[in-house]
C-alpha cells in the first residue's frame, strides 16, 4: 500500500489519477470507435455496426471534454503551495509543452465529436473531422507525458508515443466494439454469420495493432529507462512485475 500511496503522489495526487484513467478510456473509445467504423464494420456493410460507433465515438468525445477542466485545475494545483490561489496558474500550465498538449487534446475531443456526431445521423464530412480528431487525441498523450522529456530522441519518442496510443486504442476500443455488437447479434436468426464476419475483418486490425504496441512499447523503454534493474526495482516496477 505504501508503494502505491507514493506513485499516487508522485502523479499528483489520486484526483489527478483518476482524472488521466478517464481520459485514457475516453481516447480509446473515441479513436476505437473510428478504427471499429472504417476498417471492420464499413468492411462488411455492417451499418449498425457504424451507427453504434459513431454513437460511441460521441460519448468518448464527450467524456474527454468533461475531464479536460478538472484535468487542467488539477494540473495547475500541483505547481502551487497549499491555500494559494490556482486559477493565475492555469494561464502558465497553458504556456507549458503539457498545456500544448492539454489544447490539442481539447481540439481533437472537439472535432472528434462533431465527426462522429455527423456520422451518427450520415451527414457529410464526417470522415475527416473524425479523423483529424482521433489524430490530435492519439498525438496528446505524447505531448502530456513521458515521451517529451526524451530530449535526444525527441524525433523518435513522440511519433512513438503517439503510434502506440493509436494501436492500443484500435485494438482494445474496437474489441469492445466489437463485443457490442456480438451482443447485439446474440439472439438473432443470423446474429452468428453477422459476429463472424466482424471478427474477420477485425482480424488484421488486431494483428497490427498488437504487434505495434509490443514494439513502441519496447521502444519507449528503450529510449525512456537507463538500466532495466532500476525499472524492476523501483516501486512502479514492484507493481508492475506484480
Amino acid at each position: 500500500m505504501t508503494s502505491v500511496s507514493a506513485l499516487l503522489d508522485a502523479a499528483g495526487g489520486t484526483w489527478a489519477v483518476i482524472a488521466r484513467a478517464i481520459a485514457l478510456t475516453a481516447t480509446i473509445v473515441a479513436v476505437g470507435a473510428f478504427t471499429f467504423r472504417m476498417m471492420v464494420a464499413r468492411r462488411v456493410a455492417d451499418g449498425d455496426g457504424e451507427t453504434t460507433a459513431a454513437q460511441w465515438g460521441v460519448r468518448g468525445a464527450l467524456a474527454l471534454l468533461l475531464a479536460a477542466g478538472p484535468r487542467l485545475w488539477l494540473q495547475a494545483r500541483g505547481f502551487v503551495d497549499a491555500g494559494d490561489p490556482v486559477t493565475p496558474m492555469v494561464a502558465s500550465v497553458l504556456q507549458t509543452t503539457w498545456g500544448a498538449g492539454w489544447i490539442v487534446q481539447t481540439a481533437g475531443a472537439l472535432l472528434a465529436a462533431a465527426g462522429s456526431w455527423k456520422a451518427r445521423s450520415r451527414g457529410g464530412g464526417a470522415v475527416p473531422l473524425w479523423a483529424a480528431g482521433a489524430l490530435a487525441l492519439v498525438i496528446a498523450p505524447a505531448l502530456m507525458g513521458h515521451a517529451v522529456a526524451v530530449k535526444s530522441y525527441l524525433w523518435l519518442a513522440v511519433p512513438a508515443d503517439a503510434m502506440h496510443t493509436l494501436a492500443a486504442a484500435s485494438w482494445t476500443g474496437a474489441l469492445f466494439m466489437l463485443a457490442l455488437r456480438a451482443a447485439r447479434h446474440s439472439g438473432a436468426a443470423a446474429g452468428g454469420a453477422t459476429i463472424a464476419r466482424l471478427i474477420t475483418a477485425f482480424h488484421p486490425v488486431a494483428l497490427a495493432s498488437a504487434g505495434t504496441v509490443v514494439v513502441t512499447g519496447l521502444l519507449g523503454a528503450w529510449l525512456r529507462v537507463d538500466r532495466l534493474s532500476t525499472l524492476l526495482h523501483s516501486p512502479y516496477g514492484a507493481i508492475f512485475a506484480a
